[in-house]
């Protein structure tokens, strides 16, 4: 086994933190790293770890990170009294073009600005404020153009960016391919078919996409979550077969399903020591 694999494999944990986790001395972790040689029933647990870890990435501790590593460039951005220019603006569209409706959206960049500078700084897609942009240009769309629809196809691309981020942190672009072959699948089925509704259902099947491979990535079935296919399927009968009623029965596999799931997670990543 490659040493540098090894360090990899440790990701932002500790030395001590890592032997916590797996139930070892400090000192079989230090000869991992530097000779290479590992346990391999130790191995497939360092390495099941360190996937299940990556497979979602931690945003909240990234954002925790943030106050503790400041960075000069950031600091400066966020001196900029933006705010008082987006007044300043608003206020000249409002008295020389007499435009204060939509000139208001522009207060929608404050947020922007903000999380631009986070975002370039801190090096992170996910701390950027899409929705802000998306809403913006969809006001902009709706009252100068007077294209509220299609234009409202901009907030889909919401949930498309932030699988973006996703899928750059987890390096899994599998997801994202994906989620643009739904967004294809709906805009042909609207645009061609006028099938608008009810097929906005299939984005629901990008969840159950990510539950799919999770399960197939670490051979364990409990990682599926149905309660998105279930959902699916009750919608798509009801509203094809007016099958509204019993069918709803079938809404109950979802919290009968849900404790099993639970337990059966719990006592795999007992026994991966994930927690004790």
């Amino acid at each position: 086994m490659e040493r540098e694999e090894l360090i990899k494999y440790r990701g932002n944990y500790t030395i001590e933190e890592l032997a916590q986790i797996l139930d070892v001395n400090k000192e079989d972790i230090v000869k991992w790293e530097e000779t290479g040689e590992i346990d391999e029933v130790k191995f497939i647990e360092l390495k099941e770890m360190y996937e299940e870890e990556c497979s979602f990435p931690n945003y909240i501790k990234e954002l925790q990170d943030i106050n503790n590593k400041p960075i000069k460039g950031l600091i400066i951005w966020n001196r900029i009294p933006y705010p008082i220019f987006a007044l300043i603006f608003f206020l000249l569209f409002g008295f020389l073009k007499d435009a204060w409706h939509p000139a208001w959206a522009i207060f929608l960049s404050i947020p922007v600005y903000y999380s631009l500078g986070a975002s370039i700084f801190r090096r992170s897609l996910a701390l950027f404020n899409y929705p802000c942009i998306v809403i913006a240009a969809y006001i902009l769309l709706g009252f100068i153009c007077d294209l509220w629809s299609p234009g409202w196809i901009l907030f889909l691309t919401i949930p498309l960016y932030y699988l973006i981020c996703f899928s750059v942190a987890a390096r899994k672009w599998t997801f994202f391919v994906y989620a643009n072959a739904i967004l294809i699948v709906y805009l042909c089925m609207g645009m061609v078919f006028g099938r608008w509704h009810p097929w906005w259902i299939i984005f629901l099947s990008i969840i159950t996409y990510i539950d799919i491979s999770r399960a197939i990535s670490y051979k364990f079935f409990w990682f599926m979550d149905i309660a998105t296919i279930v959902i699916m399927t009750y919608f798509l009968v009801g509203y094809f077969y007016d099958l509204w009623h019993p069918l709803w029965i079938i809404l109950l596999l979802i919290p009968m399903y849900h404790i099993p799931q639970a337990i059966c997670i719990y006592k795999r990543k007992k026994k991966l020591h994930i927690i004790k």
